[in-house]
């Protein structure tokens, strides 16, 4: 099933061959999307709640640093508005939640040596009244690409008025290189 949407994204978004780097953030990002939010958002693995292997599933996405871990607290706390901003927990993950959660559009990465910036937009449809977009900063690290930090919108488009809250959040500490980006295409102050 990922191998047919990594195919079916790739084949539709992009018209010149991916590189190995491109193909490797993409499917990535296209695994984080695969997960259900009784997984992913809800912690619930196989039927049960356990912070351990939740704590697992994220290493497969994120380094460690941006990992939520509390003193006395066996495993890492959810990410609620990582992949759908827009959506409360209530819409993502239990008996009421969104069923199929809404599928993203995936961008062309963009790869400078081990770092990449990817984004996921979530329109509005019937089913989702506000559209958000997540855009993830990426590292290669030895076990593969991981996401190091993300600028989340809960409402996308953003308003255009520079004044106006732009409703979005970091997940940590901007690097030198995500301030660089968020300076030249995202219109943050310097």
């Amino acid at each position: 099933m990922i191998a047919l949407l990594s195919a079916l994204i790739s084949s539709t978004l992009f018209a010149a061959p991916l590189t190995l780097d491109q193909k490797e953030v993409t499917d990535l990002i296209v695994r984080l999307y695969s997960h259900t939010g009784n997984e992913f958002e809800g912690g619930v693995i196989n039927g049960k709640f356990s912070r351990e292997k939740v704590c697992d599933l994220y290493k497969n996405f994120m380094i460690e640093a941006v990992l939520i871990k509390k003193s006395g607290y066996g495993g890492c706390e959810g990410r609620p508005s990582l992949r759908y901003p827009s959506l409360g927990i209530e819409d993502i993950a239990g008996p009421y939640a969104l069923t199929p959660l809404p599928k993203p559009k995936i961008t062309l990465p963009l790869i400078n040596g081990d770092k990449a910036q990817i984004e996921a937009i979530v329109k509005r449809s019937k089913f989702v009244d506000v559209g958000s977009r997540s855009v993830y900063f990426l590292t290669k690290t030895q076990v593969g690409w991981r996401i190091e930090n993300a600028l989340t919108y809960a409402e996308w488009p953003a308003n255009p008025d520079p004044n106006a809250d732009c409703k979005c959040n970091l997940l940590a500490n901007p690097t030198a290189w995500q301030k660089a980006y968020l300076v030249k295409y995202e219109g943050f102050p310097n």
